[in-house]
């Protein structure tokens, strides 16, 4: 997918958009061209009420029953514990219609406990913020592993706490909660929301969209069919929603297109030199994921045919930290 959108082919990248004038973050989406054919997938934001999942008392995995359809779980994905504690998947994988597999995960409450069989679900909060997400991936690639996650997720938490808590009462919630965390973004940061609701996310043909910031382009997020980027769309959204309502002083941000162009384009040649690994393979699907020392991110087949790409930029504190099981 991404050499056709560098040439322009089946993807394009739609007009740049910010939600300021002050605004130092740029949003661009990614248009399908043309007709996009059937899908042979759904995401699990779909039919994730049908979806059983139970904790197999290993802290790295979690058992996961397929249906009667493919689903597409993306990572970042952030599974909620019932009585056991809650996990994120480290890399994102298609579950092929009446298979039962056990799926890579990472603990993202480290406090709480694990009960072997007990019943687990979908988050209400989706997807783990970008900062967690990018390190899940890094963890999927072998450079780190589950230490460098929890600090991740207490990072996201000491951000969140100093953004939310100007003129809010101390919250209860433990800095190794993700789920808790996230949830009080959202009651308390109103910014975000209302810049969530104003993104860019519904383009007529929309299949992803980039992300840029000052320093160049801060992710891309992208799918092979409109309807599955319809499905992940709110989730990617809340992805950025932090950088989203930056602001500052720069004149890099004239929104011309051409300019942002390039930017993007040079953020793609990057991904030529990067290390390929791949976690998953059931024969009609595969995940592969990639990084060198900016970046980090996956690609995702079934049948041969690419899905999802979801790349973004390596976090330094994940460069840094030690690998650990």
């Amino acid at each position: 997918m991404l050499e056709l959108l560098q040439q322009e082919s089946e993807f394009r990248l739609g007009d740049p958009w910010r939600l300021t004038d002050r605004s130092v973050t740029v949003v661009v989406p990614i248009i399908r061209v043309g007709d996009s054919g059937r899908r042979g997938y759904v995401l699990v934001e779909e039919v994730k009420d049908k979806v059983k999942i139970s904790d197999t008392g290993d802290i790295n995995r979690v058992k996961v029953k397929g249906i009667d359809e493919a689903f597409l779980m993306r990572s970042g994905v952030v599974i909620q514990g019932i009585k056991t504690q809650s996990r994120s998947v480290e890399s994102s994988r298609v579950i092929l219609p009446g298979s039962e597999v056990e799926v890579k995960v990472r603990c993202v409450h480290a406090s709480h406990p694990i009960k072997m069989g007990a019943e687990m679900k979908f988050s209400d909060v989706g997807v783990a913020p970008l900062e967690v997400q990018s390190v899940l991936l890094s963890s999927a690639a072998g450079s780190v592993g589950q230490y460098a996650v929890w600090e991740s997720v207490r990072s996201c938490r000491d951000h969140a706490s100093s953004a939310i808590h100007q003129g809010v009462p101390t919250s209860s919630v433990a800095e190794d909660d993700l789920i808790n965390s996230m949830r009080e973004v959202r009651e308390f940061r109103k910014d975000v929301e209302d810049a969530i609701s104003k993104m860019p996310v519904d383009v007529k043909g929309q299949v992803g969209m980039v992300v840029l910031g000052t320093s160049g382009v801060k992710g891309l997020e992208m799918f092979d069919h409109p309807m599955s980027w319809k499905a992940a769309s709110e989730t990617v959204a809340r992805n950025y929603s932090e950088v989203l309502v930056a602001e500052g002083e720069s004149s890099l941000f004239e929104l011309n297109r051409d300019a942002v162009g390039t930017s993007v384009k040079r953020f793609l040649d990057q991904i030529k030199n990067v290390e390929e690994k791949v976690v998953d393979d059931s024969g009609r699907a595969r995940t592969i994921v990639f990084e060198n020392e900016n970046l980090v991110g996956e690609r995702t087949f079934l049948d041969d045919k690419e899905i999802h790409l979801v790349i973004t930029k390596k976090k330094k504190e994940t460069c840094a930290s030690s690998k650990d099981d």
